[in-house]
């Protein structure tokens, strides 16, 4: 029933042959939906177990500062090195420690792995993007 009332939306905007900024906001999300952002399958699964690999190895780790902090770096410089080349080549590895920060931050195995899958593939940065966009339309159909 979605699928369908959304394509029949679309094509009810193909054949006006007009959006406004809403709807062109509209759909840009639903393409980068189905699109999975331009991530293959084979890239998602690589990204979804490093970052399970690296949640388990820092939540490991002892909890003492300064052991924490180098064990930071080293977990975060295996996941980077890791990374699919396209995925790694746009990442810098500053991102990577501040994903392993939070890693070791989250008690559950599951949401670590979303959470830290979600940034790396840029999918968090992705949904600001397109709320960001829906706000100004918004805004300005008000005005």
């Amino acid at each position: 029933m979605d699928a369908r009332a959304l394509a029949d939306w679309l094509e009810a905007r193909i054949q006006t042959g007009s959006v406004d900024a809403v709807e062109q906001a509209a759909i840009a999300r639903a393409w980068a939906a189905w699109s999975i952002g331009g991530a293959s399958e084979a890239h998602i699964l690589r990204v979804a177990h490093l970052v399970g690999r690296a949640h388990s190895a820092i939540r490991d780790t002892p909890r003492q500062a300064q052991q924490l902090q180098a064990a930071y770096h080293a977990c975060a410089g295996v996941l980077h090195s890791s990374l699919p080349g396209g995925i790694r080549d746009r990442m810098p590895f500053e991102r990577a420690l501040y994903i392993v920060r939070k890693l070791h931050d989250e008690a559950d195995h599951w949401a670590a792995i979303v959470d830290g899958t979600a940034e790396l593939l840029g999918w968090k940065d992705y949904a600001r993007v397109h709320a960001a966009s829906v706000v100004r339309a918004v805004i300005e159909r008000g005005r």
